[in-house]
């Protein structure tokens, strides 16, 4: 899927990007060669999610409680705790879906893809998409499926602009 967003990452600079808008599968593998070449997944850690974060007062440092959620992790241990000197909260704000108040929404019998869970896999050859929203991601989403699904309806409260 092609990102709005030009090809620029904020820190690292490249020089061999295949287009100005690169799609996700291009920023991910750079994001990949970052990461190995700096060394940098010692840092990371992946399958886990933050439960608590709390300041220690005889330590001075955090205390970040994680629960592991799947992966080689999961084998050794559930659950753990870091100590660091800072937090930095990188999660986005819109890192957890938010569905509309649509009635039938739990009934209906069809695949439903929320955009920030998109599935580049799922085939939308022949099928009827119904897209609600305009917003940003449905600039990127649109022109990857539209000419791939049977039909899209776009379904959008007020129309907005598109500046190339």
């Amino acid at each position: 899927m092609q990102r709005c967003t030009k090809h620029f990452i904020h820190t690292y600079a490249i020089r061999d990007w295949t287009r100005e808008y690169p799609g996700q599968e291009e920023i991910l593998s750079y994001l990949i060669r970052v990461a190995q070449k700096w060394g940098l997944y010692q840092y990371i850690r992946f399958n886990a999610e933050v439960e608590a974060t709390a300041w220690n007062d005889s330590t001075h440092q955090w205390e970040t409680s994680l629960t592991v959620l799947g992966g080689k992790a999961a084998e050794r241990w559930a659950s753990y705790t870091v100590t660091s000197d800072f937090v930095i909260s990188a999660v986005g704000r819109l890192n957890v879906p938010r569905y509309p108040n649509i009635a039938g929404l739990n009934s209906f019998q069809g695949k439903i893809m929320h955009s920030a869970r998109w599935d580049p896999n799922h085939d939308l050859e022949g099928k009827k998409v119904a897209m609600i929203g305009n917003g940003a991601t449905a600039a990127q989403i649109l022109p990857e499926i539209v000419d791939i699904a049977q039909s899209v309806t776009v379904f959008q409260r007020s129309p907005d602009w598109i500046i190339p």
